[in-house]
């Protein structure tokens, strides 16, 4: 069973692969996973065998960490460096050009797993798998023109193509038909905004490892989440969408019941998961006090004074919830196509 001791060896993996690669101006960034029990599950029942029954030899991918280099030739001298400071149990060298990728699967140096603080964890395999910036942002994009909300997770190791500037137009032009929808008169978040989004999650989340729709919590069969999403580090996102026409502040300038409705019902969301974890994690097995996201009018309805009291409510909600108009996801989501773009093209440059 995955527990909580996992998830902090996952952490302190990231803390010192970021200390090892402190040095290194060849390397862009680093993440790291933990499987979920779900995914573990199936895999033992591969094996003919329960999730707890599975051997530590069996677990090599229960912890992964992706490192991220910016060229291509960069990455195999990232994996020695990496290799000098674990036991390298096997590594392979796969794909060419922008799809290369170097996997390590390590454990801890027998000086490190002598450590009081690393040794419950000797003897456990883990993951680096080394990518380019070009290779995961066209991978993101591969996975958004694909992906639909409830399909099965995203894989990191399915098949790669090269790179077709096709398919970046395909995602701008997904993200003007968005803006056309929100912008008609008359548009209904359930009716019509909600079926686009669940073709697009994309729109909702850039690369999320998976997103569900009307997800029901347990508050009976009219309370239900319009999406959930499972980020790539395992975190959790309740989505609730309101009408882009919904006003944010009244006359007098406060906050408009819609938006105080919102509030109070994704806070219930996250109330009651907590109250009844237990019951959740049957389902979404890593799912721990989740954010919640409320996305409700438009950008050209809000003074500035009414955009610096959005912003304010934003902070004093401290990351455990967040409020934004459909034109900052529509930001959100062009600066995320930007990003990957000029990471492609910096691959052919």
């Amino acid at each position: 069973m995955i527990d909580s001791k996992y998830d902090a060896f996952r952490a302190a993996l990231q803390s010192l692969l970021q200390d090892i690669t402190a040095e290194l101006s060849s390397v862009s960034g680093i993440q790291s996973r933990l499987v979920t029990q779900e995914a573990l599950t199936r895999r033992a029942q591969l094996l003919g065998k329960e999730a707890s029954d599975l051997a530590l030899h069996e677990l090599s991918n229960l912890i992964g960490l992706h490192v991220t280099v910016f060229k291509p030739s960069e990455l195999l001298p990232v994996a020695d460096v990496l290799k000098s400071h674990f036991k390298t149990v096997n590594w392979q060298r796969s794909g060419q050009g922008s799809g290369e990728n170097v996997v390590i699967t390590a454990t801890l140096t027998d000086q490190r797993a002598e450590l009081p603080e690393w040794r419950r964890f000797a003897g456990l395999n883990f993951e680096i798998r080394l990518r380019t910036k070009a290779s995961v942002a066209w991978s993101d994009v591969q996975h958004a023109i694909t992906y639909k909300a409830d399909a099965r997770p995203r894989e990191d190791c399915r098949p790669y193509r090269e790179p077709r500037e096709s398919d970046l137009i395909l995602l701008d032009r997904t993200v003007d038909r968005f803006v056309e929808l929100v912008s008609t008169p008359g548009v209904h978040e359930k009716r019509d905004i909600h079926p686009f989004l669940k073709d697009h999650p994309f729109l909702l989340h850039p690369n999320a490892a998976e997103t569900f729709s009307e997800v029901a919590i347990g508050l009976g069969t009219d309370f239900k989440m319009d999406f959930m999403v499972r980020e790539p580090d395992g975190a959790y996102l309740l989505i609730e969408l309101e009408n882009p026409n919904h006003n944010l502040f009244t006359a007098a300038g406060d906050f408009t019941a819609a938006v105080n409705h919102a509030q109070r019902q994704v806070e219930d969301w996250q109330q009651w998961i907590d109250e009844n974890l237990s019951l959740m994690q049957k389902r979404y097995p890593d799912i721990l006090s989740p954010r919640g996201l409320i996305v409700i009018g438009r950008n050209a309805a809000l003074s500035p004074a009414e955009r610096s009291r959005l912003a304010r409510r934003n902070i004093n909600l401290r990351g455990s919830l967040s409020i934004k108009t459909y034109d900052d996801v529509i930001g959100s989501v062009r600066q995320a196509l930007a990003s990957t773009r000029n990471a492609i093209m910096g691959l052919r440059s």
